[in-house]
């Protein structure tokens, strides 16, 4: 059986030349987590042909990652269109659909603000290139780490964001200092922001912010059945 790891997460819907708007109840957050491992499937498997005009089944999909048949089905058909009854799915152009969807093509950039431990590790992190990000700089108010030349002052975020064309952050700094660091940053430009506070910043209309409570997960966790 071929296992691909991932980590469920948000994508950006930016390809090369296009930005599409999707709502988030038409590919769901599953969804999502689930296409990097169809993409590693179809790009590494030895059960894949790559020939021109190869074609490959759901069925085959599923058995192979250990998924439902009819859910890999609904997955591919939200990104791709259905397949051919009896035939599947061609190769090239399912590929192609998964690589657009989560902007392979052309990495999404991404700032950390807060360059503490946690911040640090999502600066260091090299699993989001399979979702469409990548991580180019961390901000901090503390001088004291910047020996790392990824690591800038927050002072230098506005000219940095406007160079690199930077509109997503993830912000990992301590509860007190959130609502500052959510107020320099969309003064910078950025409008899409994953906060790792427990705090929930007031933020203007336009600006999207996904909170990550890893307590609450804890929490799920803790009364989930076996």
């Amino acid at each position: 059986m071929f296992t691909s790891a991932y980590t469920e997460g948000i994508i950006n819907l930016q390809n090369e030349n296009e930005v599409r708007t999707m709502r988030s109840n038409e590919v769901s957050r599953a969804t999502i987590g689930r296409l990097p491992a169809y993409l590693a499937f179809l790009e590494n498997s030895p059960k894949v042909s790559r020939e021109p005009g190869a074609t490959i089944s759901s069925s085959v999909i599923a058995a192979e990652l250990g998924l439902g048949e009819v859910q890999v089905r609904k997955d591919l058909a939200s990104v791709a269109g259905a397949g051919k009854p009896k035939v599947g799915f061609d190769v090239a152009a399912l590929t192609e659909s998964i690589e657009r969807f989560l902007g392979r093509r052309k990495l999404e950039p991404v700032v950390v603000i807060g360059a503490g431990r946690l911040g640090t590790a999502v600066l260091n992190y090299n699993g989001l290139a399979e979702y469409g990000f990548e991580v180019i700089a961390a901000f901090d108010r503390s001088r004291i780490k910047m020996g790392d030349p990824r690591i800038l002052t927050m002072e230098q975020l506005p000219d940095f964001c406007k160079e690199h064309n930077v509109t997503m952050a993830v912000v990992a700094v301590p509860d007190f200092a959130c609502q500052e660091v959510f107020d320099k940053a969309v003064e910078a430009g950025i409008t899409r922001f994953v906060n790792f506070s427990s705090a929930k910043p007031k933020v203007p209309a336009g600006v999207f912010v996904e909170h990550l409570n890893i307590a609450l997960s804890l929490a799920a966790l803790k009364y989930a059945e076996d």
